[in-house]
């Protein structure tokens, strides 16, 4: 009842005023809008290392008769530890091992970004041989050498062996987008990182080798490794793997809705340069949500080759032969 009488009240008092008001025509008003530019949140910052750095860091000895670790030290007096795999980098320290110090690169980033180092291979005419595995290099009668290039996040690794041809790893650095705020920034509205920020995420380079026990000739060298590293952001891969071999010939597809596999091309190890198209089919197939490709042709092909899938919607998918 209490409401009911205030409410009463309210109405007659507006009706008294209503009769006293005269109304007057007015000009209108204007609404100036402010629109604000976009704001970029993805933001990449990775910390790469300098060149000053990572200078001696993969240079290495390779032994194959095992007299570095007979001598304990090398030609010039350094002393060393030998070891079993007969290669030896230099670490932080003064010690000697058969890998080397670990490269890092630390991302400051807000979105996930993917770490590529690609090795090349500048051969002499008389280099130790590069070969793609433990088997391989067991059933070597002349020197050999297994060279492995390692990308690693911590959490997951990829290794590849470096043949003539060169090799390709990868890893993932996650974002941290807890860790960036908008400010103001020049009277404009920015994405930066946070006073104090920490719990950033890094990856990792590295080389590790070993070669077989078999007596050198004179004058033998060991290859000379380029390592280039690039930063781009990342897209989740559409197949399951990035490595297919003749006992795993088939990969699971998870594509976007309304994506199909446009082509697929292959890269030969000592062609690396030269794609060459794959017939839909015959070459490979696509069915059941799986991409397949017939054991026998992987086999032909080769370690240290790889496939290129292309998609209908552009994106890319480098897949390794192993």
């Amino acid at each position: 009842m209490k409401f009911q009488k205030i409410t009463a009240v309210v109405l007659a008092t507006t009706m008294v005023l209503g009769s006293a008001v005269t109304v007057f025509a007015a000009d209108g008003a204007t609404g100036q809008g402010t629109a604000f530019d976009h704001v970029n949140k993805d933001i990449i910052s990775v910390t790469l290392p300098e060149d000053s750095a990572v200078r001696n860091v993969f240079n290495y000895y390779v032994d194959p008769e095992g007299v570095v670790k007979e001598a304990a030290k090398l030609t010039d007096g350094t002393a060393v530890t030998g070891n079993d795999d007969g290669v030896y980098f230099a670490n932080t320290g003064g010690s000697y091992s058969a890998a080397s110090d670990e490269v890092e690169f630390e991302g400051k980033n807000s979105i996930a970004v993917d770490i590529s180092v690609k090795a090349t291979v500048t051969a002499g005419e008389n280099d130790i041989a590069l070969v793609a595995d433990a088997d391989a290099l067991a059933a070597a009668t002349t020197p050999a050498l297994l060279m492995n290039l390692t990308v690693s996040n911590g959490t997951d690794s990829d290794v590849q062996p470096i043949l003539s041809t060169g090799a390709t790893a990868k890893a993932q650095i996650e974002g941290v987008p807890a860790n960036f705020e908008v400010t103001v920034v020049d009277s404009k509205y920015a994405y930066t990182v946070k006073d104090g920020a920490t719990g950033w995420k890094k990856a990792t380079v590295k080389l590790s080798g070993k070669t077989n026990n078999v007596d050198v000739t004179d004058g033998m060298t060991a290859p000379t490794i380029g390592l280039v590293w690039t930063i781009a952001k990342h897209t989740d891969a559409y197949v399951s793997s990035s490595n297919i071999s003749a006992s795993g010939n088939s990969l699971t597809l998870t594509m976007p809705e309304g994506v199909s596999v446009s082509s697929v091309a292959l890269y030969k190890a000592s062609a690396l340069d030269t794609p060459i198209a794959l017939t839909a089919g015959n070459q490979y197939t696509v069915a059941d949500g799986k991409i397949t490709v017939p054991a026998n042709m992987l086999t032909a092909w080769g370690t240290g080759s790889k496939l290129t899938i292309k998609y209908s919607d552009n994106h890319t998918d480098d897949v390794n032969i192993q």
